[in-house]
């Protein structure tokens, strides 16, 4: 485990440290210090882990500081945060850290000055980012006993691939307290699922709803309980979520529970009666008789369910079809990324793309061969045949040893001086944000590169609470990377947030990501009709920027409409087209504002963003996109001159209604979503385009939220090729799989399209073949009636 011998003492040495200090909290001066860290400890890597910090001073006022620092070897960052502790003070403080993927532990120390008054050893537990990790607070646990060790499955074993190791994650159950709801939405993202049952969460915090928000709309799964404690466990969780619902006032005893059997198809033994609070709201997974036993309520690329029963009581604790009920509920969603590492964060891993982009400066980057050429041959010339010239017809060769060298040391010169004007010799600030105007949870990311002309140390300042982390390239094409190898800095959380030491070698980068909320006076105000073909209505940029080639997105389907002054409105009357290139390609196919090394940076960007928050090859949903030359995060590099290159691309998920009547979504305009697959399974170069070979995928569609109640009466997968075509099953609304018998190019229409429709509107088809069949396009052509 450890490769050198060091290492293994310093993991035995922890290990008695940890023995010693736990027992009690440690004590020095009259201060008192006490760790616990959330989930128990448990983490993945690339993911915030809070730590809760309890103070007392018994003694003479101190002015302290609290510091992390990870028990592993080598490691360079370390995190802390300043306290003032007067005589007789109480108080609790939440650090967040990134242990690295060997962690075993965290090292607190509360220092002084030079002076430690107290320390802690905090072990921790690193879970493969491939598992899946769910929270439980719930006062009775036996009932979720049925999820450990459970394996999801997320795509069904076919002929063609039947042990592919890729599609199954494995389940980890963390009991944990209310109190671990973290108050930023990062801190919860080692978690994949949370389940809330008979709990009162009218304790949670206003900073602790937001962060909920936030977790779910960026991919996470809440599930909530209702029974006899219904309203106790909704009465602290966000408005919009408890009017989504609409619980009764009162639960009803219920004996029979139908429903449930049906979709787990397992018959319940455990006699009732019971209480059951039904949901008037949300989309209804399971229903029966009118009465919704599982709804949904879809929030970004995440989701809030809600069970009318008690999910830590009868009949869950006693069922043997629970695990069949968990397995189901679960699965759909949970689809690890395909091109992901099994123990790598896969948003780090999007993120480091970014790197290549800060980057992607002209001190940074490589001569020009052609100007080296001229340079050389330059050289080459003067040095040879043109010296031998001019001192042979002055009849002085014998100068030449004075000569040869004098010039080589002016070209020598000149290349160096060339090279350092190239180069540059003022500091540079390279930010690049991504910015979500989501009024529910506007959100940004800023990634910072700090270009340094000579080797030195610095210190970046940020605002209050900002999170940063080190960043850096994975790969390079040349076999290094110009961003520094080390993280070594230390990062102080506070007001304001400070990086500290900074060692930064000449000619080189370090590179940060930075998670803040984002401007309170930035938003994207929206009011958008759509008929399946034509958008009306009207936008407004509530900022203070321009926002440049804003595009209004919808699945595959966009229009340009070019700049959008600041605090400005735009009345919208347009017909959509249907993108034939890759997103986000298409969306500066017609601009020219953007060119060259900024260009490259916005479309990495918006690439960057969507596929980190959905796995989408494609802007799913209806989204504005533009992106200004400003930054939503305030930075600077402290006691230092500096020059700053700033860019931000804005996404704004847009309020669209759409018009009752008969609506037709044409083919192309819905986005095919990827949910799992094996390596052999990618992307061609049109949207909804993906290849074959020898392998099976597993994707969707999804309708629009506001297109839930449409009552479809055709659906058709048009494919585009003309032979060696896939077997496709489609999945019924009772969870089974029917094959589609005759499959051609073109458009092929489903029999009984309305049951293929699930209840959260997601069309769901499996894609087998057993040879290479090249590049396939899937659309979806779909027509209904809306109320």
């Amino acid at each position: 485990m450890f490769g050198k011998p060091h290492s293994f003492l310093l993991a035995i040495g922890a290990a008695l440290w940890c023995a010693i200090t736990l027992t009690s909290a440690a004590r020095a001066a009259g201060v008192t210090m006490s760790v616990a860290a959330y989930y128990d400890g448990h983490f993945k890597y690339g993911e915030w882990l809070p730590l809760r910090i309890t103070l007392a001073n018994e003694g003479a006022a101190v002015r302290a500081e609290i510091r992390a620092d990870i028990v592993a070897a080598g490691n360079q960052t370390f995190y802390s945060v300043p306290v003032e502790l007067p005589a007789g003070a109480r108080k609790r403080v939440t650090l967040y850290t990134q242990p690295p993927s060997f962690a075993q532990g965290i090292l607190v120390q509360l220092q002084a000055g030079t002076q430690t008054l107290a320390t802690v050893f905090v072990p921790v537990v690193v879970e493969r980012n491939v598992n899946y990790v769910i929270g439980v607070i719930a006062p009775r646990r036996a009932a979720f006993t049925a999820l450990r060790g459970m394996t999801l499955q997320t795509q069904p074993a076919v002929a063609s691939d039947p042990n592919n190791a890729r599609t199954n994650r494995s389940v980890v159950v963390l009991p944990i307290p209310l109190a671990d709801i973290a108050e930023r939405g990062e801190g919860l993202r080692s978690l994949d699922a949370l389940i809330v049952t008979d709990t009162d969460t009218s304790e949670l915090s206003a900073d602790q709803r937001r962060a909920l928000q936030t977790w779910v709309a960026q991919g996470g799964r809440l599930i909530l309980g209702g029974g006899a404690s219904a309203a106790r466990t909704l009465s602290g969780l966000p408005a919009e979520w408890q009017a989504e619902f609409q619980i009764a006032a009162a639960p009803t005893d219920v004996n029979t529970l139908d429903a449930l059997e049906k979709f787990a198809a397992q018959t319940i033994r455990v006699p009732g009666p019971f209480p059951a609070t039904f949901a008037a709201g949300g989309a209804p997974l399971i229903a029966q008789d009118g009465k919704t036993w599982l709804a949904e309520y879809v929030l970004g690329t995440g989701f809030v369910d809600y069970c009318a029963l008690d999910l830590a009581a009868s009949p869950f604790d006693a069922w043997a079809g629970a695990l069949r009920f968990w397995e189901k509920l679960l699965a759909p969603g949970a689809a690890y990324p395909a091109d992901a590492p099994v123990d790598v964060s896969p948003r780090a891993m999007f993120a480091s793309n970014l790197a290549y982009s800060l980057q992607n400066l002209p001190a940074l980057a490589l001569p020009s061969l052609r100007g080296l050429g001229i340079w050389l041959l330059a050289y080459i010339l003067l040095v040879g045949p043109i010296n031998y010239l001019v001192l042979a017809r002055a009849r002085k060769l014998a100068w030449g040893w004075v000569t040869i060298p004098a010039l080589t040391f002016l070209f020598a010169a000149g290349a160096f001086i060339s090279a350092a004007s190239l180069r540059g010799n003022e500091v540079i600030l390279n930010q690049i944000s991504i910015v979500q105007l989501d009024p529910r949870i506007a959100a940004a990311q800023t990634f910072i590169g700090i270009f340094s002309p000579e080797r030195a140390t610095y210190t970046l300042q940020l605002p209050a609470h900002a999170l940063p982390m080190p960043l850096r390239a994975e790969t390079n094409p040349f076999g290094r990377s110009s961003l520094a190898a080390g993280s070594a800095a230390e990062i102080v959380e506070g007001d304001p947030t400070q990086l500290r030491g900074i060692q930064i070698n000449q000619y080189a980068m370090q590179a940060f990501q930075i998670e803040t909320p984002a401007p309170p006076n930035w938003r994207i105000e929206s009011d958008v009709r759509f008929d399946g073909a034509r958008v009306r209505g009207a936008l407004a940029n509530r900022t203070d920027q321009t926002l440049r080639d804003a595009h209004l997105v919808i699945g595959n389907q966009f229009v340009l409409l070019g700049d959008l002054a600041a605090d400005a409105s735009l009345p919208l009357d347009f017909g959509l087209e249907v993108a034939r290139a890759t997103f986000p390609n298409y969306l500066f196919a017609r601009t020219a504002s953007n060119p060259g090394r900024e260009g490259d940076a916005i479309r990495n960007a918006i690439q960057t963003h969507f596929r980190r928050e959905s796995n989408s090859h494609s802007a799913d949903a209806a989204w504005l996109i533009g992106w200004m030359r400003a930054s939503p995060l305030e930075s600077k590099i402290v006691e230092r001159r500096w020059s700053a290159q700033q860019i931000s691309v804005v996404v704004a998920p847009l309020n669209v209604a759409y018009t009752p009547g008969v609506i037709r979504l044409a083919a192309g305009a819905l986005p095919l979503k990827l949910l799992d697959s094996t390596q052999h399974v990618g992307w061609c170069s049109e949207p909804n385009q993906v290849y074959l070979n020898d392998k099976s995928m597993l994707a969707e569609f999804r309708l629009p939220k506001n297109l839930a109640a449409l009552r479809v009466s055709r659906l058709a997968l048009v494919l585009q090729r003309e032979k060696n075509f896939p077997a496709l099953d489609f999945q019924a609304r009772d969870g089974s799989w029917y094959a589609l018998r005759t499959v051609t190019a073109g458009a092929n229409d489903l029999a009984d399209p309305s049951r293929f429709v699930l209840p959260n509107g997601v069309v769901r088809l499996r894609a087998s073949v057993d040879s290479s069949t090249g590049c396939t396009q899937y659309d979806l052509e779909v027509e209904g009636e809306l109320p």
